[in-house]
This record gives C-alpha cells, sequence and structure tokens, in this order.
C-alpha cells in the first residue's frame, strides 16, 4: 500500500500527486496544498510538479554547476590572466607596430582590454558565491545531499519580539497596491500554512517565500495572503503587515489581521515559541494601535468551516485557555 510521504497516511482513493524530481514521492494533493482544478491543469499541460525538497536540491545543483568554473580556476591559472594582460600592456608587446601614436593607442586598448577583463572576472565570481552562499542558506542543503539543519542559524529564545520584515526575507513587490486596514482592528483570524514546519531563520524564511511565490502564482493573489506569519524558529515574518487587508477568508478581511502558523496543526500543537511570540505580537499591536484592546481570537474553521484549508484543530485547541478566544 502507498502511503502519503507527507501525512503518512494511506493514499486510498484520495487524490494525489507523484513528484516529478528526484524522490519520486506521493503526496495527498490537499497535503501540497493542490486544488482539483490544479491537478487537472497539471495533468493536462504535463506539467512536472516537485515537492520542496527537490526543488531545494535542483536549485543547489543548479547553483554549484554555475560555480564549477570558478572553484576549478587554480591559481596559476588567475595569475596567468594578470601576467597576460601585463605583458599586453609592456612596450615590448607592441613593437611590430609602426608609428608612435599607433603604439599608444594600441597600448590604451589593450590596458582597457585587460582592466575590464579582470574586473568582469572578479564581479562574476562574487556574483556566484553570493548565488551559493543563498541558496544553502534558504534550501539547507550542504555537500552530501544532507538535509539536516544547520546548527549556527539564528533561533528565537522568545526574550524579545523579533519581526523578520518583508525586506529581510527578500519579499516580492505586491502586484497591485494594497488596501489599508480600517484601524485599530478589533479580530484576529489564526490558520496555519498547512506547510513543512521550520525550526531555524533560514527554513523559515524559505517557506514564507514559496508561500508567496504560491499565493501569487498559482492561486492569483496579489501578494502574500497573511498579515503575519509565526514561525517555529520564534519569529514573526512579516506578511502584508498592521496596515494592509490580508486575503484569507472571503468575507472577514476587511476587519481583520491574520496570524498563519508555519506548519500543520492538525493533530500537531504548535510549538511554546510560537505561542510566546504570538502573546508578544498582540502585546504590541495594541501598544501601537493597531489592535482594539478587546480584540477576539477566532479560529478561520468558525469562519469558514467548509475549507479544508482551516482545518488545524490542535492550532485552535492551543487558544482555548487565552482570554481573547472566541467560539464564533
Amino acid at each position: 500500500m502507498n502511503y502519503c510521504k507527507k501525512c503518512e497516511n494511506p493514499l486510498d482513493e484520495m487524490a494525489y500527486i507523484i513528484c516529478g524530481g528526484e524522490c519520486a514521492k506521493r503526496f495527498h494533493s490537499i497535503c501540497v496544498d493542490l486544488t482539483k482544478d490544479q491537478l487537472a491543469l497539471l495533468s493536462s499541460a504535463n506539467i512536472k510538479w516537485m515537492c520542496d525538497q527537490c526543488v531545494c536540491r535542483q536549485l543547489y545543483l543548479q547553483s554549484q554547476s554555475l560555480l564549477m568554473p570558478f572553484q576549478q580556476l587554480r591559481p596559476t591559472q588567475s595569475k596567468n590572466v594578470f601576467e597576460k594582460a601585463k605583458v599586453i600592456a609592456e612596450p615590448s608587446a607592441l613593437a611590430h607596430l609602426e608609428g608612435a601614436n599607433a603604439k599608444m593607442f594600441k597600448r590604451k586598448e589593450y590596458l582597457t582590454f585587460g582592466a575590464c577583463m579582470m574586473l568582469t572576472l572578479i564581479i562574476m565570481a562574487a556574483f556566484f558565491v553570493a548565488i551559493q552562499v543563498s541558496v544553502e542558506g534558504k534550501c539547507n542543503l550542504v555537500p552530501g545531499n544532507s538535509e539536516e539543519p544547520r546548527t549556527n542559524i539564528q533561533t528565537n529564545s522568545n526574550s524579545a519580539l523579533e519581526i523578520v520584515v518583508r525586506d529581510q526575507w527578500l519579499a516580492q513587490p505586491p502586484i497591485k497596491d494594497m488596501i489599508p486596514l480600517k484601524l485599530p482592528v478589533e479580530r484576529i483570524i489564526v490558520i496555519h500554512t498547512r506547510t513543512a514546519d521550520c525550526e531555524t531563520q533560514a527554513a523559515c524564511t524559505f517557506t514564507v517565500r514559496y508561500t508567496q511565490t504560491f499565493n501569487i502564482e498559482s492561486q492569483q493573489q496579489d501578494d502574500i495572503i497573511y498579515n503575519f506569519l509565526i514561525g517555529g524558529d520564534g519569529n514573526v515574518y512579516e506578511g502584508r503587515g498592521w496596515d494592509y487587508r490580508g486575503s484569507v477568508i472571503q468575507g472577514y478581511n476587511d476587519d481583520s489581521i491574520s496570524l498563519a502558523y508555519i506548519g500543520s496543526f492538525k493533530k500537531q500543537m504548535p510549538s511554546e515559541k510560537q505561542l510566546n511570540v504570538t502573546r508578544l505580537l498582540l502585546a504590541e499591536g495594541v501598544r501601537l494601535g493597531k489592535l482594539s484592546s478587546d480584540y477576539r481570537i477566532v479560529g478561520a474553521n468558525k469562519l469558514d468551516p467548509t475549507s479544508t484549508a482551516t482545518s488545524a484543530d490542535a492550532l485552535y485547541e492551543s487558544f482555548k485557555d487565552w482570554p481573547h478566544w472566541s467560539d464564533h
């Protein structure tokens, strides 16, 4: 019997998709946020779909292949480039030219060419090194195909509120201007992202960027749909922020701020880090005048009980004893 590699439940008769990457694993379409229409589109257009890990692995391998020419460049070879430029600049290399003017202009031409070539090599090497570092950080992959999180990535102990703003997680600009919220807001909607959870800032940043891309490209949204995302690393990731309307539950976006918890919380409760940083964020919202002092926290399932995306029983259970929690 085949099982979904994300929820580990049998595939049975439920719609599922096979990763077109190296792993070739099977996933319930609902576990990877694919609707029936999207499945039909992938099938009819013969588009290859890949899971998160295979996308990461492909990005990493591509960055390695781009960087390889510079990694293989030996010190003696790079020295030869400079030596050749130096020789070109020497008068003896131009002895075959007749006339002082021809010699002068030819020398300037070679000097300019050599300088441009060296500058180009330096810029390209720096650029590809930056790509490699960026991909390794986002995908948490190191040579040897290891998928273990790195231990030196920043995490937050929740002693203070840490908000990772859009520029820090390299957000795409919104497709259209965002619609302002009427502040202060009285309703907080809590929901989960239904993605893999994350415990480091690198992993959470990658998930937030993936979520924004999925919202824009697949769901035809103007931006990431949440106001804030709560990571397992104890950080808050700015989505649309305090001032702009989200796009989470139709009919409730005009007067609500949404908090999306990175992970899947149908059976697993959010971590203490995530709950602690939520308290800090809500207190900050009240202090800034973005939230009403008598705000209500509502589970997304209460506003849209028919949607499978709002099914996160363990998440809602973790708020039951909070003073601002509302069952309706």
